[in-house]
């Protein structure tokens, strides 16, 4: 089975590994599958392939039909953002992505489609088959782990690869050329809370906020989407204002890039108190919904009786955790000014994400992510989390960081690119940075200055999320700008 994809001059062997990629299990730290696929396919093409220690691959191709001495490197992540519509049971591990055509899109049923990265893989493998492109030396670079922390390239073996050029195709925006990308760091807090039995005369209950949008939260954070985190704490915290309640659980949010878009609180507190909590529900969903975005509009509240659990937080520590999440900074710290695009979108400086937490018991989790360009700056929000976290008693670890990539605007490969574009378009290409992570700032210091770098890609919408979707004719176009743009270098 495979795609079918009707569009004129639709690239059919990208898109046929790509559906190949759909069907093949490849969630952040569990690549084996498709490492496998990409070695096996590379072979039967009879290409050499190399790999390193934590199990990037490389499949070098000769040059084709072309005199210039460059090498290129085209850079790739193999793994992708696993999230599901609540009720949706799909076992990333195990089972294969359900895809369908929607006019001008390829959508997955109730899951993340795995565009970002898998499209760009798709045409990066696609090279092999094409004996009439002209082209200097390529190295495909496929990485590993990039959604969960850069791994694959932060720890890439610099010996396994080199180049004049890296060509990163992960970016999301058809009509884009990207010159710089922010750099990151996460950070997890963690805290072991008191706990008292559960209250003589009360019942538990299990609130749930599902149904934002949520999104990609590096290049969807200036959208404004909501965070459920911070909106059912929001609500819990103004019922308890209201009634007396005592909490037991909070969970919310899949991962660190991840705006959570569900949450679910299980607390317990007297029947007689449950017609006052949904009245005020109700009262809150209203008002929300009446400044909400058209994205975040589909918000819902659901209140359920559960089952009795053992043991509820104390009340110093219940007050605790409410005031901690009020008061952990979540969305757009600061904006730059100046933009280098030519419609001037709006350019993110930085960011956080509070991404996961969890209460379970007596344990508290938090991780959060932040983003920046400039890293002096961020170290503003960095002290936030260092005074909350002192004055709440959490212990505070960063997790890992990586360099943002400074954008060079007049670099001999975007200037190629740029002419390229203008050529085969007749218009002006958008020359832009992102406010996300991308790999290219890490390979660069792998190869001690000696590359340029550029990142395009055709348009993806809502990645991250379970609305992701990859535009068609936009993958047509992209593949014909990658195929010419490797003949001119």
């Amino acid at each position: 089975m495979s795609l079918s994809i009707e569009h004129p001059n639709a690239p059919k062997q990208l898109w046929n590994i790509f559906y190949d990629f759909t069907q093949t299990p490849r969630p952040s730290k569990s690549e084996e599958l498709i490492r496998e696929y990409i070695l096996n396919l590379a072979q039967k093409q009879g290409f050499q392939t190399k790999s390193d220690k934590i199990g990037n691959i490389i499949i070098s191709i000769p040059a084709r039909n072309s005199k210039s001495d460059k090498k290129i490197v085209i850079q790739n992540h193999i793994d992708m953002v696993t999230d599901a519509v609540p009720g949706n049971n799909i076992n990333f591990k195990t089972d294969p992505i359900e895809t369908f055509i929607d006019g001008d899109w390829v959508r997955a049923k109730g899951t993340t489609l795995g565009a970002d990265n898998g499209i760009g893989c798709a045409a990066a493998l696609a090279l092999m088959f094409e004996e009439n492109i002209s082209h200097p030396k390529l190295d495909l670079l496929f990485t590993i782990d990039e959604e969960t922390g850069l791994t694959g390239a932060l720890e890439l073996d610099p010996n396994l690869t080199n180049g004049d050029y890296i060509l990163n195709l992960d970016t999301e925006e058809w009509g884009s050329l990207y010159v710089g990308c922010a750099g990151g760091a996460d950070f997890d807090f963690q805290r072991q809370f008191s706990t008292n039995d559960l209250p003589n005369g009360h019942d538990c209950y299990k609130l749930s906020l599902n149904a934002l949008a949520g999104g990609h939260s590096g290049v969807d954070i200036h959208r404004y989407r909501e965070n459920s985190s911070k909106k059912l704490i929001e609500l819990i915290s103004e019922i308890a204002e209201l009634v007396d309640i005592s909490i037991h659980g909070f969970r919310s949010g899949k991962a660190h890039n991840i705006i959570p878009r569900d949450a679910f609180i299980e607390f317990s507190t007297s029947t007689e108190n449950i017609s006052k909590i949904q009245e005020y529900m109700n009262e809150k969903l209203s008002i929300w919904k009446s400044y909400f975005s058209k994205e975040d509009q589909g918000v819902e509240l659901k209140l359920e009786k559960t089952d009795q659990f053992d043991s509820v937080l104390s009340k110093e520590s219940m007050s605790c955790f409410l005031d901690f999440m009020t008061f952990f900074p979540h969305g757009v710290h600061s904006m730059i000014r100046e933009t280098v695009d030519s419609d001037k979108d709006p350019l993110v400086s930085v960011s956080n994400n509070c991404a996961v937490c969890i209460l379970k018991g007596s344990k508290f989790y938090l991780l959060s992510s932040l983003r920046f360009f400039n890293r002096q700056e961020a170290y503003v929000v960095e002290n936030i989390f260092k005074n909350l976290s002192k004055k709440f008693d959490m212990k505070m670890t960063k997790n890992s960081e990586y360099p943002s990539w400074n954008p060079d605007f007049n670099s001999g490969l975007i200037n190629k690119a740029k002419d390229l574009y203008k050529e085969l378009y007749s218009d002006d290409a958008h020359i832009k940075a992102i406010h996300a992570g991308l790999e290219c700032g890490i390979l660069l210091d792998r190869f001690k200055g000696k590359a340029e770098a550029i990142s395009f890609g055709p348009t993806i919408v809502d990645a991250h999320s379970p609305d992701e979707r990859v535009n068609i004719p936009s993958v047509t176009e992209f593949w014909h700008f990658l195929t010419s743009f490797l003949k001119v270098l």
